[in-house]
């Protein structure tokens, strides 16, 4: 296991965390963040770490807990290139599933991600009031 190889940041203990070298560097990531899932927990981890030791790596993470028997983990490279080159490597991966988000597409989106926060019930059910409260938050919020 290379859990000790990452770190819990800001007091969130839901996250193993690691900074790669462009971090390091004071550079900036990309907007385009590459989103990993994976029932097996170590293999996911060790994937991420290799990841954190590449030159144009700004940092890494994946979750302690699986969510739906999957983990989750974070990559943030240093360009768009870069995270689509990388996600080109990993989308046939057989136990990886390998994902590109747009961080500033996803911005605006924030506020209402927040609202659903306890939307799902269980696996088929939503909750009404919080898709009335989401209703009226998406009533506020302005056309984007």
């Amino acid at each position: 296991m290379v859990d000790g190889e990452f770190e819990v940041r800001n007091g969130n203990p839901k996250f193993l965390c690691r900074d790669g070298p462009a971090r390091g560097r004071g550079e900036t990531s990309s907007q385009k963040k590459l989103c990993f899932t994976s029932t097996h927990r170590d293999l996911l981890a060790r994937h991420l770490l290799e990841l954190s030791q590449r030159d144009d790596c700004f940092f890494v993470k994946f979750s302690v807990t699986a969510r739906g028997g999957m983990f989750l983990g974070r990559c943030f490279l240093t360009t768009d290139k870069a995270a689509g080159e990388v996600w080109a490597e990993y989308k046939s991966h057989p136990t990886l599933f390998c994902t590109v988000q747009d961080d500033d597409f996803v911005l605006r989106f924030r506020e209402l991600y927040t609202a659903y926060d306890d939307l799902w019930v269980d696996d088929d059910t939503k909750s009404p009031e919080v898709l009335a409260a989401a209703f009226r938050l998406k009533a506020t919020l302005q056309e984007g």
